[in-house]
């Protein structure tokens, strides 16, 4: 039953600034969902998809409890790399980069409290100053 709510819920909002303005409110109620299913996350980023309020609303929370709920998933789950898969909606507004979004998610992915997650961006070949490339995203 609570699939089909987040499905309705995820069409009311989908390209509809009105219905995504009146979801927004109240958000603390999906975030403690995240953990349950893909279903929250997938309106969250509904609500936020070019929308003005990714350029007003305060993220560091929002990112912060997606990257810990994505975190306590084991590395192999497909469930963790289709949460993953949602992150690129914050980084983005109207096709252009959002740096300080990108600098945010970057930041709190590579954080060493992300033991099942920091793993995405380290000892891949050319990674291996990840501080130099944070560095260089940030300015």
């Amino acid at each position: 039953m609570v699939e089909k709510a987040y499905i309705f819920l995820i069409r009311f909002v989908c390209q509809n600034r009105e219905n995504q303005a009146i979801i927004l409110e109240y958000i603390n109620l999906f975030l403690d969902d995240i953990e349950l299913g893909v279903h929250a996350l997938e309106l969250l980023t509904e609500i936020f998809r070019d929308s003005e309020s990714l350029l007003t609303y305060k993220l560091v929370p929002l990112i912060k409890r997606i990257a810990t709920g994505i975190d306590i998933l084991d590395i192999e789950t497909t469930k963790k790399a289709t949460l993953l898969s949602f992150l690129p909606v914050f980084m983005f507004y109207k096709d252009k980069y959002l740096k300080e979004n990108q600098y945010l998610i970057l930041n709190e992915f590579t954080s060493a409290s992300r033991k099942n997650s920091n793993y995405l961006y380290v000892g891949t070949e050319g990674f291996e100053s990840l501080e130099i490339y944070m560095a260089e995203m940030k300015q």
